[in-house]
């Protein structure tokens, strides 16, 4: 490109050059002659420098075009060579990614393998250690057996062996069973004489046997204790007391939910503390054998279906053994009245102290029963039938009269496994003898001989709390309250249940040459308060070691007789014991 500018530019001047001389004056022409001649000799120089230039730019051309060639060439081969070595370098690479993969997988292989085989190890360790566990236990089971296997069933001792000693403020001539009912007035020698006593009676040794039919489940229980009594009873040298049976029965539980039960138990009358089941009743912790005023119970021969729906609701029906305990006014005569359980025509042989009722029925018991976490609710219903011969009147009659109650009660967690607050409360007629202080079921009517029902209601309450691991503290109240049932006999005579013809004057007086004062008051309303603590030294594997300790107030007051004498009985009771129970 240069030099193609270059020889334009020579072209131009020498063109200028010759137009200037031709214009020039001829006169001038002489002189400037030799200043042309140094022109073109200065253009000559120029087109020779031209020349040289072009050479060399056509030289350094053919140089680049060379190099181009060559860079073109180079290219060309790379372009053949390179993608040779490209996937030589990706072959070895992916030969290498393939040999680190292999490695990776037998790394994992081989870290599975040793995973494995740790699990395995674990695995036979646990097992190992579960069977020396097991080995162990077996042999602490061995050594210390909670219960004895015998052809397929499991025998289980259990109970407990108690000492007791209690001392009453007004004397009850009682064992460990308070008379509730019958508290002294202070009409009589009892009432200013304290009394202490000692004894082991209420010891209550008992053995569950159980064992399995397919999935069914049989069980057999029998408890017995030392509070009967004989005609060689006594606590002059021996303390000898006869044993006594308490709860014997079997039941069968069946996979569906549904339990029968036949044998000597608790009554279904009786509260329970969880569902409704038999071993699940609630007992008061009352050091007293005779518990606490307002708890309804009996020990009877019963036929008992229940039906659990997934522990949460419970249903039960009972027939339970009757028996009719009767209170007429002081005086009234009951000749010729049959029936009841002091009368002619009952045998006395099988029963020599209190003698049993001719009974028409069962005592019917029905209960639903609820389980939340709020706790243990129930309802209960009781159906009586009461049945005496006459032929004192004319026509002779058998008269039929009936009974019955409805009931509830709960036990409420208030700090789970800490405190419970308990109560029940029952109401009906003919219910006496469900009461703990001796109450009565019916009366009798002078006009016929019918034997009447009386009204009677019945509630417990209170508190259990579980301080410390050892320390146990229960305060309970209760009473029992019974309806006046007062007819008026022949002669204008006192009759029936809390007659106001009675004459309860001597109640309060102590009469001289007897030891108990002629006091025909009847109760009206019996109440109990007892607190109490329960300290265990021991419990373990080996048992419970355990003290107890209550007060207790009792007080009854009595139906107003003639000239409103209403006596009250009172007394003050303290209890102290200590009991071993098998673990």
């Amino acid at each position: 490109m240069r030099g193609k500018l270059g020889s334009v530019l020579i072209v131009c001047i020498m063109a200028a050059a010759t137009l200037v001389a031709q214009t020039a004056p001829k006169t001038a022409s002489k002189k400037k002659s030799n200043h042309a001649q140094s022109v073109e000799a200065q253009l000559e120089q120029l087109r020779k420098d031209q020349t040289k230039r072009e050479v060399d730019a056509v030289r350094q051309q053919q140089l680049i075009d060379k190099l181009q060639d060559q860079l073109q060439q180079v290219q060309q081969q790379l372009q053949q060579q390179l993608p040779k070595q490209l996937q030589q370098q990706a072959q070895q690479l992916q030969e290498g990614i393939k040999a680190a993969d292999e490695k990776a997988t037998a790394a994992q292989s081989t870290a599975n393998n040793l995973n494995s085989t740790v699990s395995s190890l674990q695995t036979v360790t646990n097992n190992l250690t579960s069977n020396l566990s097991n080995v162990d236990k077996q042999v602490r089971d061995l050594d210390h057996p909670l219960a004895i296997r015998y052809r397929g069933v499991t025998i289980t001792p259990g109970g407990f062996v108690v000492a007791a000693y209690f001392w009453r403020s007004r004397n009850e001539n009682a064992t460990t069973a308070t008379s509730f009912g019958a508290s002294p007035f202070g009409g009589t020698v009892n009432a200013h004489l304290s009394e202490y006593r000692a004894s082991a009676q209420s010891s209550r040794p008992n053995v569950l046997i159980q064992g399995m039919v397919g999935k069914t489940k049989l069980t057999g229980y029998a408890e017995v204790d030392f509070s009967g009594v004989a005609t060689n009873t006594n606590q002059v040298q021996t303390n000898s007391f006869v044993l006594r049976e308490r709860n014997l029965y079997s039941e069968a539980q069946f996979s569906n939910g549904l339990t029968i039960s036949a044998g000597n138990m608790w009554t279904l009358v009786t509260m329970h503390r969880k569902g409704i089941a038999l071993r699940s009743e609630w007992v008061p912790l009352a050091l007293d054998a005779q518990y606490v005023a307002g708890w309804d119970y009996a020990r009877q021969t019963a036929f008992r279906v229940t039906k659990n729906f997934n522990n949460k609701a419970w249903v039960a029906v009972a027939v339970e053994n009757p028996e009719t305990v009767y209170a007429v006014a002081s005086g009234q005569s009951l000749t010729n009245v049959y029936g009841l359980r002091t009368s002619t025509n009952t045998s006395d042989a099988a029963f020599p102290t209190t003698g049993t009722s001719t009974n028409m029925s069962p005592d019917l018991v029905a209960k639903v029963a609820f389980d939340s976490s709020f706790g243990h609710f129930e309802l209960k219903a009781l159906g009586r039938t009461f049945r005496d011969r006459n032929d004192a009147i004319t026509p002779f009659k058998t008269h039929v009269s009936y009974g019955g109650a409805i009931g509830g009660g709960f036990v409420v967690p208030v700090i789970k496994n800490k405190l419970d607050l308990i109560g029940e409360v029952l109401s009906g007629s003919g219910i006496g003898r469900y009461g703990v202080t001796s109450g009565a079921d019916v009366t009798v009517r002078p006009s016929d001989n019918k034997l009447m029902p009386i009204r009677s209601t019945h509630t417990v309450a209170g508190f259990e709390w579980q301080a410390t691991k050892k320390l146990t503290a229960y305060l309970y109240g209760g009473g029992e309250y019974y309806q006046r049932e007062a007819y008026v006999g022949p002669g204008n005579t006192a009759a029936g249940y809390g007659s106001p013809l009675l004459n309860n004057a001597n109640c309060y007086t102590e009469v001289v040459g007897t030891a108990i004062s002629s006091c025909p008051a009847q109760n009206r309303v019996v109440l109990v308060a007892s607190p109490g603590l329960i300290y265990r030294f021991y419990r373990g594997p080996h048992g419970t070691m355990q003290m107890g300790t209550s007060y207790e107030f009792t007080e009854r007051h009595t139906w107003q007789g003639l000239h409103g004498f209403a006596p009250v009985g009172r007394d003050n009771i303290v209890y102290n014991d200590f009991r071993y129970y098998l673990p």
